[in-house]
């Protein structure tokens, strides 16, 4: 039976077998949803380690503008309820 391919707290590699149709034992489950993702930004990191900063960056700045955005509709909203609130006073 093959060994599994999680990693200890410690940061060692589990000694224990993988469960049948595995790569992992029953308490490294859960890593193996994540194995996927986290040998991508494994490899866009050994590719390119600016890269995975300036993704980092971007969201940031998406969060922002997002956050803009929304307090811009905002702001149009309370103008247009003004608006009308005065229309409707006349």
């Amino acid at each position: 039976m093959e060994r599994c391919h999680g990693t200890t707290k410690a940061g060692e590699r589990c000694k224990r077998s993988a469960r049948e149709g595995s790569r992992y034992c029953s308490t490294h489950a859960d890593q193996e949803k994540e194995a996927p993702k986290a040998k991508a930004k494994e490899r866009a990191k050994a590719a390119r380690p600016e890269a995975v900063e300036e993704v980092e960056v971007r969201v940031e700045e998406r969060d922002d503008v997002e956050t803009l955005l929304l307090a811009a509709a905002l702001g149009v909203a309370v103008v247009v309820v003004v608006a009308v609130g005065r229309l409707f006073r006349l």
